[in-house]
């Protein structure tokens, strides 16, 4: 079978690529310059290009990746499906996280230029690949990448390298957290559904940041530091009973991983 990761060196699209590989897929990892071909057929595209935790210092790479090169791929190739990750942070401000949920954002507010971009790639999916797209709504993705910046894996450098964690979040502080395997797992089959439509990959359960550092406290040893009056930030709790439905995928938790990542991190160090 045919796939196609767009973003393949990307944290995401390279775990996807050596996934399908070990699924012995035939896979399709374009270079980054790589221009859209109707007359080439890229069988199952996933498309994994995007950005995250800089689009604030980035806002025209930013609506490039997620909309203006999204829909030159949309219209100017041939697929038998396409799978766009989009993300859970367009809940925000929701209490309503089933996937047939009506989003909102403000777009005099900067930090709602993700969200918004998102939406209108997710737009434009539906809009260019009709019944051929598929939308997988992304929880906060943990995975054992040394250069990553997300907030679990900076947590965990800081406690190895530096033997100390200063937060500056406060400890009820929650959000949801999804497992690297269990996120591949799901893509792949998503894109090969029968049905086209929005998923959520979550874990559903969230986690506050006393539990998660309690774990990496016990593991390492390093020394907390709480800051004084910091806001408590609690996100929705993310609905995956439309995965685990129609694909049998009940996602694992971090608190179940954490360990076994901390420690792998320690032995790569």
């Amino acid at each position: 079978m045919m796939f196609t990761v767009l973003g393949a060196s990307g944290f995401i699209g390279s775990a996807l690529t050596k996934y399908l590989k070990n699924k012995g897929a035939d896979v399709f990892s374009p270079e980054r310059n790589y221009a859209p071909e109707n007359n080439k057929s890229l069988g199952h595209v996933i498309y994994c290009i995007g950005l995250t935790a800089d689009f604030r210092t980035r806002p025209l790479d930013t609506i490039n990746s997620h909309v203006c090169l999204l829909t030159r791929f949309l219209s100017e190739s041939n697929y038998t499906s396409f799978t766009y990750l989009s993300s859970a942070r367009v809940y925000a401000g929701l209490q309503d996280t089933n996937e047939n949920a009506v989003l909102r954002a403000d777009p005099t507010d900067p930090d709602h230029l993700y969200n918004l971009t998102k939406m209108t790639g997710e737009a434009a999916c539906h809009a260019l690949a009709g019944i051929k797209a598929r939308i997988v709504r992304l929880s906060n993705v943990v995975g054992l990448d040394r250069s990553s910046p997300n907030f679990i894996f900076s947590l965990i450098r800081d406690a190895v390298d530096a033997h100390a964690l200063r937060m500056s979040s406060a400890q009820e502080s929650e959000k949801d957290y999804i497992l690297l395997e269990d996120v591949v797992r799901s893509i792949h089959a998503i894109s090969q559904s029968a049905h086209s439509g929005v998923y959520n990959i979550a874990s559903g359960i969230n986690i506050n940041n006393a539990e998660i550092v309690n774990i990496i406290k016990a593991r390492t040893g390093c020394a907390v530091e709480w800051k004084a009056d910091a806001p408590a930030i609690r996100y929705p709790i993310i609905k995956n009973k439309l995965l685990q439905r129609e694909f049998g995928i009940k996602p694992r938790t971090i608190r179940d991983a954490l360990p076994q990542l901390i420690e792998s991190f320690k032995k790569e160090r």
